[in-house]
């Protein structure tokens, strides 16, 4: 018997997929379009069978519309049955003892073809699970997270995913970047759907950047829709993405490289001055009066390639807003340099000092006095629907918006809240009545002010903590405050819901004539495999690992199948750091 061991992680920071040693998705067969999956309900912890097989088939039927697998439930009181796809507890020394490791996940797949022949999830039947969505200890979080890996995806780094590679908040509903993902894999002839594309530079000779991680942002709902890590020659794809919306294209490094496997142990982010790392950046157009201005990439068609994206040493704001940070009433007019008559998106940020002096508050203006209404829509009920968003990108703070307009005083949003699912979104969003009656009360001064959360303390009245509303803070925070402000046009469907109607238009650029990251260099070649004989686990506490045999042998394994894949969703340290989720 052949045995060929490695760590499987490929590009796990985003919607990735699992990969054999020479490179194929791991993936089931064309043939496959309805899996069954067996869901034993016996465990040691008290939980009722009904409770049990009602959390799964939640959980595995999260999956099913986002592409052309079906997977079906099926109870059973029997395990490591010959030839069935099974979900069962576990005490199982060899993946459970001592290692904080609360679910498992096996596949057996053909490592020539990728194709994938049957699979086992285990649950750590020694750790506490609630049976309360609300919780992160749910068992439904970990559930839908491994069935993911059972439909071939991989851990990922997109907050709010169910993918996301530590145990968190609402994983038990899958995200838009988790359909993308499974989408993907098994697409369909969605017509609604699409792809954006484009090449990763850096540096004056306009050198591929292998191991970005890219973010494509939805205009319409301010979500991560979907990211993927760039590939050696610096090209990435984000599929799964829906059409008649725009997207703003979101940059950054790696983060956590040693939970890679050795296979990217070689990707580079010291491109910039004195051998610091590049920063995270919005694609962005290379006109001076474009800086801090994100380009809207707009996917009306199948496909949308937008060339060259480089990756930056600073973060970018609007020349005008710099120079007016702090000053009221408000002087710097996104409407003017945006050239659309309906606003845009802006970079705007507060310092260290700012915030420590308790000077951090941001003024902008939008006019919108001049625009013809008629035009846009017949609707008389209009909104500015204005988005701050900064949680995606890990800069740590809450934004509070204040609007005022015409006569009316500023308008003070929501506070915290958790989400149904139990997910805590933290972004804002605040609508405002246009007045197509009385023009000039379409002028609207805007004030962002941040209540803190990247310091040790939270301010006074915040009811959850900063690893509730940021996972893993401390590996991915950035390390400014920044923030992405998006205005567009939207109205009421008397339903409680809100439909775009307009927002800025542009043709995006791409920035072959104004690379930035000076010292990018060419990383030629992934590292080593790092294959050996024998078994080997990642030791990294939030990393996953693989250990391969070749398929197609008999085994006395669970369900029959050999050992093809072990993904596992790692807490170790989590339980110490993070007393809620022990």
């Amino acid at each position: 018997m052949f045995l060929c061991c490695w760590i499987i992680c490929p590009e796990s920071f985003a919607y990735v997929h699992n990969q054999t040693q020479n490179g194929t998705s791991v993936h089931w067969s064309n043939s496959s379009s309805i899996i069954d999956l067996y869901v034993n309900s016996q465990n040691s912890q008290g939980l009722s069978e009904s409770t049990v097989q009602s959390i799964a088939s939640s959980s595995i039927s999260q999956w099913n519309g986002s592409s052309w697998i079906t997977l079906r439930k099926n109870s059973t009181t029997n395990t490591t049955q010959a030839g069935f796809n099974e979900i069962y507890f576990s005490n199982d020394p060899s993946f459970f003892s001592g290692s904080g490791v609360i679910g498992v996940t096996q596949v057996g797949y053909s490592e020539s073809s990728g194709e994938i022949l049957g699979g086992d999830i285990y649950i750590n039947d020694g750790y506490t699970f609630s049976t309360n969505s609300l919780d992160s200890n749910y068992l439904g979080n970990v559930i839908t997270h491994e069935v993911g890996h059972f439909l071939g995806l991989s851990h990922g780094q997109v907050l709010g995913s169910t993918m996301f590679y530590s145990l968190t908040y609402g994983q038990h509903t899958v995200s838009d970047d988790d359909k993308a993902g499974v989408y993907s894999i098994y697409p369909t002839n969605n017509s609604s759907l699409g792809s954006i594309s484009g090449t990763i530079i850096g540096g004056k000779n306009l050198v591929k950047v292998f191991g970005s991680h890219v973010q494509a942002t939805s205009v319409k709902t301010g979500k991560v829709m979907g990211a993927v890590i760039s590939g050696v020659d610096g090209s990435f794809t984000i599929n799964g993405l829906p059409r008649d919306d725009q997207y703003l294209i979101y940059t950054s490094p790696i983060k956590l490289i040693n939970s890679l496997p050795t296979n990217y142990s070689n990707v580079r982010s010291d491109f910039c001055d004195s051998s610091q790392k590049y920063r995270g950046s919005f694609f962005q157009s290379c006109w001076q009066s474009s800086s801090g201005f994100p380009q809207a990439v707009s996917l009306t068609s199948s496909s949308k390639n937008v060339g060259s994206v480089s990756i930056r040493c600073g973060l970018d704001s609007p020349a005008e807003y710099l120079q007016n940070k702090n000053t009221t009433p408000a002087v710097f007019d996104l409407n003017t340099y945006t050239q659309s008559g309906l606003g845009g998106s802006f970079v705007g940020f507060f310092s260290a000092a700012e915030i420590q002096q308790n000077l951090a508050i941001d003024y902008f203006k939008l006019d919108l006095t001049n625009v013809d209404w008629a035009s846009i829509s017949s609707s008389n009920s209009l909104f500015l629907e204005l988005k701050v968003t900064n949680q995606p990108f890990y800069s740590l703070f809450k934004a509070r918006i204040n609007v005022k307009y015409g006569s009316s005083n500023y308008d003070v949003v929501p506070d915290y809240v958790q989400q149904s699912d139990g997910e805590f979104n933290i972004d804002t969003i605040e609508r405002v009545a246009i007045n197509r009656a009385i023009p000039s009360d379409n002028l609207f001064e805007i004030k962002v002010t941040p209540e803190v959360t990247g310091f040790p303390t939270f301010p006074s009245g915040i009811p959850f903590t900063k690893d509730e509303l940021f996972p893993s803070y401390s590996d991915l925070k950035d390390d400014l405050y920044f923030y992405l402000v998006t205005t567009t046009i939207v109205k009421d469907n008397g339903d409680g819901t809100y439909s775009q109607v307009a927002t800025k238009n542009e043709t995006p650029t791409d920035n072959r004539q104004c690379p930035d990251a000076v010292n990018t260099y060419a990383i030629s070649s992934y590292g080593a495999t790092g294959s050996s004989s024998g078994s080997s686990r990642v030791q990294s506490p939030l990393a996953c690992g693989s250990v391969v045999m070749e398929s197609g042998e008999n085994s006395g394994g669970p369900g029959g199948f050999m050992v093809g894949l072990l993904l596992s969703l790692i807490i170790s340290y989590l339980i110490t750091r993070y007393s809620k989720m022990a």
